[in-house]
């Protein structure tokens, strides 16, 4: 839980700095003719917006996961990933977005190095090598302890832990809501060649857009699956989000 956490942290950190740099040195002698100063100014506040939400984000999830340490625990179903293609998929998955955004921030932060040499700054040149240095460094470190974080969970088994107010699964907290996204539904489902318990997410005003928790229900556990269905549509209050 706490390595989720910190990844989390790391690049919300990294984003912050970088978002500020971007909107800084630009200002420091601003010319509304340059389009490369109104959008370095842009991707800076784009960046800062990104990374004050990545942090509020860490705080409601550490906030979630006191409350689910002090919480009682209901169930608990144990997968091997191997067998269940849906939770090899999410660890995948997972895995392509914390790649994909590291990667990102790694760009971002060679574009800003390479920048400093058009700035004509004293010492650009060596201020660009430095950034772009510590940019591919930072960028490899994260991505190896990425990779070594993913691995490591592809080859463990997986946990899905009930409690009485949330549910824990690969590092993330669902209860009514999960991100920007409201609880719409839960259901059991047989249409694949072992049944499902679903939780579906959507937005307020806008049923395109939304995403569902697929658990595998273990052999033997269909009665449990159940008992869980039932308890959390009373608990968690599903709400029909269509206009």
């Amino acid at each position: 839980m706490r390595e989720r956490i910190q990844l989390n942290l790391r690049l919300s950190i990294i984003c912050l700095i970088g978002g500020i740099l971007l909107t800084i040195l630009p200002l420091i002698e601003f010319d509304m003719e340059s389009p490369s100063h109104i959008i370095a100014v842009f991707l800076g506040i784009t960046l800062v917006g990104s990374g004050l939400n990545g942090l509020n984000y860490c705080r409601i999830y550490k906030n979630k996961m006191l409350s689910f340490e002090q919480d009682s625990t209901i169930d608990k179903w144990v997968y091997i990933p191997q067998q269940f293609s849906e939770i090899s998929q999410y660890v995948m998955v997972q895995k392509l977005n914390y790649v994909v955004t590291n990667i990102l921030i790694v760009i971002m932060f060679l574009i800003l190095g390479v920048g400093f040499v058009f700035s004509g700054a004293s010492n650009s040149v060596g201020i660009c090598y430095v950034t772009c240095s510590l940019a591919v460094v930072g960028g490899l470190v994260n991505h190896l302890l990425i990779t070594k974080y993913y691995n490591n969970l592809a080859t463990q088994n997986v946990e899905v832990i009930f409690s009485s107010k949330l549910i824990y699964f690969l590092g993330n907290y669902y209860d009514s809501y999960y991100s920007l996204y409201r609880l719409k539904d839960i259901y059991i489902s047989d249409a694949t060649s072992h049944p499902t318990l679903n939780f579906v997410y959507g937005s307020i005003g806008d049923v395109s857009s939304g995403f569902s928790l697929t658990l595998p229900i273990p052999p033997d556990t269909f009665f449990e699956a159940l008992n869980l269905c039932d308890y959390y549509t009373n608990s968690l209050s599903p709400i029909q989000l269509y206009d």
